[in-house]
């Protein structure tokens, strides 16, 4: 029977998709709540490395917490629900210089 075969193809080819976008949502929401971007979590990692190699603790500069870094993204002081949503607020920052951890708090001996 063909039809049960194009029905299963379908399934099997529906359910590697979804999957595959399952797996990039999630990838992107713990980018999304460490603020960082896919670059930037490749060298972070391995300043992290590099720090543990000398006995001291690493965080990135730019994780100001998980509520922070979604409101940085998607908007200040809107409802979560809103966030897809357009918005005429300008992000904080101003493009180059962005809310960041002390200097002291991202790197100290273990």
């Amino acid at each position: 029977m063909p039809g049960n075969n194009m029905l299963l193809f379908s399934f099997v080819l529906s359910l590697s998709v979804l999957l595959a976008l399952t797996l990039f949502l999630l990838w992107h929401s713990y980018l999304v709540a460490s603020n960082q971007t896919t670059i930037e979590f490749y060298c972070n990692r391995m300043d992290a490395s590099d720090a543990r190699r000398e006995g001291k603790s690493w965080r990135n500069p730019y994780n100001l917490g998980c509520v922070s870094n979604y409101e940085q993204v998607f908007g200040m002081t809107r409802h979560w629900a809103s966030w897809l949503l357009p918005t005429f607020r300008p992000p904080p920052g101003d493009g180059v210089v962005f809310p960041c951890l002390d200097l002291d708090e991202v790197m100290h001996d273990v």
